[in-house]
């Protein structure tokens, strides 16, 4: 009663619950409830803003027919499941479960591969809002359940590449490289995080926390922040007149639910008095799906390279950092060198995952944008719509989502610049 999260302890008698439910975050209500003391079934799920369930490292019985057939209603029903099991997958491939590969292909978004990746530590993928920067994470030793004994190996089902994303690979062995662990979005809205190996087993509280964290973001039960990129370069500014002046703009989104509070922006290191905000000062708050672009400036007055850091503080996570670069090219110190015509290059890579370079120049300073489209035309993101000044060249960078922080599916994109009297429009290929 009273709990906005259930917690289904499901690993056959163990107490691998102890490390699981630790980890939710204090803010959120969470009950947990044996499964086989009461029957699982959507009435009792429907009750909650989300469910977890863990079946620890049962590979007899983990997950039956009849826990399935009330999982799909709960999914069908818009409901928010992060699904935990190494065996889950092993079970339903060894024993047939009834309805088992559906619910693998169709709910989760994968195929069984194999039954034991026999590693002890996965990695995130990169930009992903889940799992980036958890790489080498542990599966064994520290305070783990020491439980990581037969982690299934996945693929992502190609029905469900649309809608499915890889968030964890194995690291080490036969396996390095396939799918440890999924997130999925699917009807009426309904989000599945399934992960392979056993969170239980992962080595650190503080690892074990910030992931639970950034699932329950991704699920929507509390907020989630996105960054559009990682890095800003600000690559051969033009010294002219003594003067080199560029600008780049960061998105912070929140992709979660609840409210996401900016406390702080703090750009920090040897070069960090070249740097600056300009049209956003802090705190400000990020309801569900609400982005904020940052305008980072750099100036500087004599040739070099800068860097920097941009510490991005937050209500949820510690700060969130973001590695600024400049280098300010020698021997332009007139207008004679402004370039005669607008252009803007081909995207590299291309085709890109997690993401791609755009370069253009300008003939004269004035409002410059640059927009995503899909192949049907619609708008998708909007990378650029400023003021830039004259320079041999500015460079942009997509990470493949759109104006809301959510990646896009796979395709055909293309990017149209508009500044002054000049238009271009480009295609590039998307590839998760």
């Amino acid at each position: 009663s009273g709990a906005s999260v259930l917690v289904v302890d499901d690993d056959a008698g163990s107490t691998y619950e102890n490390q699981i439910v630790s980890a939710i975050p204090s803010t959120i209500a969470a009950g947990t409830i044996r499964s086989g003391a009461t029957l699982i079934d959507y009435s009792l799920m429907a009750n909650f803003q989300a469910v977890i369930w863990f079946t620890g490292d049962d590979y007899g019985s983990a997950i039956t027919a009849e826990d399935i057939i009330n999982i799909e209603a709960y999914l069908d029903n818009g409901g928010k499941l992060l699904l935990i099991g190494q065996d889950i997958a092993y079970n339903i491939d060894t024993n047939g479960i009834a309805g088992g590969t559906a619910f693998l292909n169709n709910y989760l978004g994968v195929n069984y591969v194999y039954d034991d990746a026999n590693v002890n530590s996965v990695s995130g993928v990169s930009g992903n809002p889940i799992s980036d920067g958890f790489n080498g994470m542990l599966l064994s030793g520290g305070t783990g359940a020491g439980n990581n004994n037969y982690p299934d190996v996945l693929s992502i089902h190609p029905l469900a590449q649309s809608v499915t994303t890889t968030i964890f690979t194995y690291v080490g062995g036969t396996y390095t490289g396939q799918t440890a662990a999924v997130a999925k979005t699917g009807n009426n809205n309904s989000k599945v995080v399934y992960l392979g190996f056993p969170f239980e087993a992962i080595s650190s509280n503080y690892n074990r926390e910030l992931l639970m964290n950034n699932i329950l973001g991704w699920l929507g039960i509390q907020p989630l922040i996105s960054l559009s990129a990682t890095n800003l370069y600000y690559q051969n500014v033009p010294l002219v007149g003594g003067q080199a002046s560029a600008s780049q703009t960061l998105t912070i989104s929140n992709i979660g639910g609840g409210t996401l509070d900016i406390t702080s922006l703090n750009i920090t290191g040897t070069g960090a008095s070249s740097f600056s905000i300009s049209n956003v000062t802090p705190p400000f708050s990020l309801t569900a799906g609400q982005s904020q672009n940052i305008i980072v400036d750099f100036n500087a007055t004599a040739a070099g390279s800068k860097s920097a850091t941009l510490a991005i503080a937050n209500s949820l996570t510690t700060p969130k950092n973001i590695a600024l670069f400049a280098t300010v090219v020698t021997g332009i110190e007139d207008q004679n060198n402004v370039p005669l015509e607008y252009s803007i290059s081909q995207n590299y890579p291309n085709p890109f995952n997690p993401e791609t370079k755009i370069n253009y120049t300008l003939k004269e300073s004035g409002n410059v944008k640059i927009t995503v489209y899909n192949a049907l035309g619609q708008i998708v993101k909007t990378l650029v719509n400023e003021n830039k000044g004259v320079g041999t060249r500015h460079e942009i960078v997509w990470n493949g989502t759109d104006d809301k922080g959510n990646l896009v599916s796979s395709g055909t994109y293309f990017y149209k610049i508009e500044a002054g009297s000049f238009s271009e429009i480009k295609k590039m290929l998307f590839l998760k």
